[in-house]
């Protein structure tokens, strides 16, 4: 055995001793917290931080194994093939494997990003905005790969992953004009909507739609179950049946009042039911910075030919400015009463497009959940019912946010 064997058998040694110490210490610290009491705050707080190590430990692996992957590849340590050994060895899909491979294939081999992948700060939505990147520069040079890269990975970064997958879309769309609406195209090619009786007189609906026809369909859904729960919460009316409760639940029923819209409405207006309520928002066409795409409430970015002209029902023009932040909606400014005690319903439609979810750090809960128009300083310390001084939050955490305002001093506020 040469002096590079027995070293590297070594370090392999001394791997599995660590790897099984760090299991020891992981182990320990799930016992704590599984004796640990409810509401014990110090707990929660130790649990937090370990979990949060533990997870970057995590990332940190899988970013050293795409590298090390790479370099089995180079080699060709595997002559069954790379993906075929990564479902074997790593109890993975095989589409998974495919998908490990292509990216082992494409950021491990640059040693750029060996020290980012290996840092535990990038987790798989960023890693897939990187492959994608690589992947839409193939064929540029060099120097122009590396700054793509670089750019999605300070985006990721700085704004997070989402900010990142819509900064790699437009990248893609103008390094290819058209692939938009290819892949919108090819969408619609494998969508399905599948309805299966069961044995106990139910009925299963299982789909797949593309981006835009599912735009259409989940803000009708979403803006119908939002309307049950504002009735409930503020009007404390029941739009629907008491013992709908859950939100799964209340998606159902607002699927059925879609449909029983449609049959009892008269065939001679059936065609001409607007039902793109409040589905697809466009900005300005602005070629140098959007590709010529437009964004779904959902995110997507799309195609925007697919957009109907402006002022068409259920479709809305928002107007930045230049920091981004919405000032107009259809040619109205949004921010026209800044005494207001509450948001108007143009500025709650903007806050939804902008926010998407709850901002509270950590939670995701979408329009479906009746979210609240929040003044981040407070309208009774002279806050402005202003876009720049709204957010969106759930319930559950509004409620948490004016407890931690009335527990922790204010300073004055000195807005006009």
């Amino acid at each position: 055995m040469g002096m590079a064997e027995a070293s590297q058998n070594t370090d392999l040694a001394a791997f599995v001793r660590l790897r099984r110490e760090m299991d020891e210490l992981a182990e320990r610290m799930l016992e704590r917290a599984q004796a640990a009491e409810a509401k014990d705050g110090k707990a929660a707080e130790q649990m937090l931080a370990e979990t949060a190590e533990i997870g970057r430990t995590s990332q940190a692996y899988q970013g050293r194994m795409l590298t090390m992957l790479a370099q089995i590849q180079r080699v060709g340590a595997v002559p069954g093939g790379l993906d075929t050994w990564i479902a074997t060895h790593l109890d993975v899909t095989r589409g998974t494997a495919i998908g490990i491979a292509r990216q082992a294939k494409t950021l491990g081999t640059m040693p750029q990003l060996a020290a980012p992948l290996a840092s535990g700060t990038l987790g798989p939505a960023t890693i897939n905005a990187l492959t994608r990147t690589a992947r839409a520069t193939r064929h540029e040079d060099q120097p122009t790969r590396l700054h793509a890269m670089t750019q999605t990975l300070t985006v990721a970064r700085t704004s997070g992953p989402d900010a990142a997958k819509r900064h790699v879309r437009i990248l893609e769309e103008t390094l290819t004009p058209g692939r938009a609406e290819q892949d919108l195209a090819m969408a619609r090619a494998r969508s399905y909507l599948r309805l299966t009786p069961t044995d106990s007189g139910m009925c299963r609906i299982e789909g797949l739609l593309d981006p835009e026809r599912a735009t259409i369909l989940r803000a009708t859904i979403d803006q119908t179950v939002s309307a049950f729960l504002r009735a409930r919460q503020y009007d404390h009316t029941a739009l629907a049946p008491d013992d709908i409760v859950t939100t799964e639940q209340l998606q159902a029923e607002a699927l059925t009042r879609l449909a029983q819209t449609y049959t009892t409405t008269s065939p001679a207006t059936r065609d001409h039911i607007p039902f793109t309520s409040q589905t697809l928002y466009y900005t300005p066409l602005n070629p140098t910075t959007d590709a010529g795409l437009t964004e779904t409430v959902y995110g997507d970015l799309l195609p925007r030919t697919i957009l109907p002209p402006p002022g068409t029902p259920g479709t809305h023009l928002i107007e930045y400015d230049e920091d981004g932040q919405p000032v107009r909606l259809d040619g109205q400014p949004l921010d026209h009463n800044p005494e207001a005690r509450l948001a108007d319903p143009a500025q709650r439609t903007a806050l939804a497009w902008r926010d998407r979810t709850c901002t509270h750090p950590g939670c995701h809960r979408p329009p479906t959940y009746a979210l609240h128009a929040h003044h981040r300083t407070p309208h009774s310390l002279r806050g402005p019912t202003t876009l720049r001084n709204l957010t969106l939050l759930c319930a559950a955490h509004h409620t948490l946010t004016h407890l931690n305002q009335k527990t922790t001093p204010q300073p004055p506020n000195t807005t006009p």
